[in-house]
């Protein structure tokens, strides 16, 4: 079974298992990341979980397999009820990541360098958010909430379980800051603006 998603990873799946392959957006070292950063997941709300890392190699990771829907599947079969209940799961995940957190003093030369980053990958930027952002960096600190996070809360990466109670949570990602603000706006990018049903388009 073949299985698609943003990265342009190759992910099989093996028996039980899954399999994710390196890509040309994702090296040995972004995968390896991923590898032990769910290795060593850990949270306080009940029925969250994450699929078991098996090992790694230079070329892929491997981990244990659940049979699962992914959200807009999930949409399609859930209740309000049940709905509610995986949704407010979500929320309990995100109050628990800013619990942890701690206020750092952050360079804004790491923002500076992510946000020139992404302008040089997107054609017709929007003006107004570079006038926005020449306002912002006029200050050379930032005080940030830090911390454990999964890196990238899209929806994409929310599985449910066939029991429709059991939240999966997979592709972790270490971000260029660990903050909770990474994983709000992940979020935002899927209920707002609807990044996950371009796997359906």
């Amino acid at each position: 079974m073949k299985i698609t998603g943003h990265s342009g990873c190759k992910i099989e799946k093996i028996d039980n298992t899954i399999r994710k392959y390196t890509s040309k957006y994702y090296p040995t070292e972004r995968l390896h990341q991923q590898y032990d950063k769910q290795k060593y997941f850990r949270t306080g709300i009940p029925g969250i979980i994450t699929p078991n890392v098996l090992y790694k190699t230079p070329e892929y990771i491997e981990m244990s397999y659940y049979d699962s829907y992914n959200f807009v599947e999930f949409c399609e079969r859930t209740t309000d009820k049940e709905f509610d209940y995986i949704t407010q799961k979500i929320i309990s995940f995100i109050d628990e990541e800013i619990d942890i957190s701690n206020s750092q003093e952050i360079d804004i030369k790491i923002f500076e360098d992510k946000f020139v980053d992404v302008i040089s990958k997107i054609r017709n930027f929007p003006k107004k958010i570079i006038e926005i952002w020449a306002e912002i960096k006029k200050s050379k600190r930032w005080t940030f909430p830090t911390g454990k996070t999964h890196g990238d809360l899209s929806l994409s990466n929310v599985l449910i379980a066939k029991d429709l109670r059991t939240i999966v949570l997979i592709d972790f990602l270490t971000p260029f800051v660990d903050s909770v603000w990474q994983d709000i706006s992940k979020l935002k990018q899927s209920t707002k603006y609807k990044w996950d049903l371009l796997l359906y388009e």
